[in-house]
């Protein structure tokens, strides 16, 4: 399967086989790009997440194809299996990272020394009050 035609079609079947996590990957660049003016550094996060899953997809499946069509396997074809995973662990540590980006410290609920109690109970949680109608 040398040349071309074997090449091209070869990437166009397994591209197509990936249609679903690619139109995943498009999704999130363009939610990302959406919430990015409300939350900057989230969104750059993903972003960047997205353009490198996008790329590992892309170009990893492309040089693999290639290299298969010309008869290049064992150590090359490796070589570009390790670079498309690295891609790709650097784009979910991204992802990870933006889960986490500007997130603040959980604030407690009370103040210890507006409560006269002395044990161990839990606080009671203020609740709306109902207009009597």
């Amino acid at each position: 399967m040398n040349g071309n035609g074997g090449f091209l079609q070869m990437t166009i079947q397994s591209l197509a086989a990936q249609s679903p996590v690619l139109l995943v990957y498009f999704l999130g660049l363009i939610i990302a790009i959406a919430k990015y003016g409300k939350h900057p550094k989230p969104a750059m996060l993903v972003i960047l997440a997205m353009i490198g899953f996008l790329l590992a997809a892309f170009f990893g499946t492309a040089l693999t194809n290639y290299l298969m069509a010309e008869g290049k396997l064992g150590g090359p074809l490796t070589a570009v299996g390790i670079l498309s995973s690295l891609l790709r662990a650097g784009a979910l540590v991204l992802l990870v990272s933006a889960a986490f980006a500007h997130r603040t410290a959980k604030q407690p609920r009370y103040d210890d020394d507006d409560d006269d109690r002395d044990d161990d109970r839990p606080r009671p949680v203020a609740q709306p009050r109902r207009s009597d109608d």
